[in-house]
């Protein structure tokens, strides 16, 4: 079964199911690193008080992407602004895989909630992991 991992969220194609950290794997990437160079004012939403959260529904399906990385999970960043919006998206593992641009323009027709800290919402990176299961 292919499923999409958000946050602490594991989404399976049909329907929704709750995982304890299902996003370490995405989270603990080193190619993360050099997202987190180009934009230090977005901090991991994992790291924060209140870590984004997805506040729209999720109907992504990521059969391409799991092809293309051969039996990988894809890792795919997000970049949401103070307002809950997408405002970037892109894969960074593997390396050889990345979002067409419908795939990116989906990303970014998403809401969420934004990340707070200290009740204040600030700009954060989000890491989404597709895999199969």
């Amino acid at each position: 079964m292919r499923t999409l991992i958000l946050a602490s969220t594991l989404c399976a194609l049909s329907a929704p199911a709750f995982a304890e950290d299902p996003n370490s794997y995405c989270q603990n990437a080193t190619e993360l690193a050099s997202i987190t160079e180009q934009v230090p004012e977005y901090k991991p939403s994992w790291s924060l008080e209140m870590p984004a959260s997805l506040a729209s529904p999720l109907r992504f399906d990521p059969s391409r992407l799991l092809s293309e990385a051969r039996g990988l999970p894809v890792c795919i960043a997000l970049l949401i602004s103070e307002s809950g919006d997408v405002v970037d998206a892109g894969t960074y593992y593997p390396k050889r895989v990345a979002l067409t641009s419908r795939e990116r323009d989906y990303w970014l027709s998403l809401k969420f909630t934004p990340a707070k800290q200290g009740g204040v919402p600030v700009k954060s990176l989000f890491a989404a992991q597709a895999e199969m299961k």
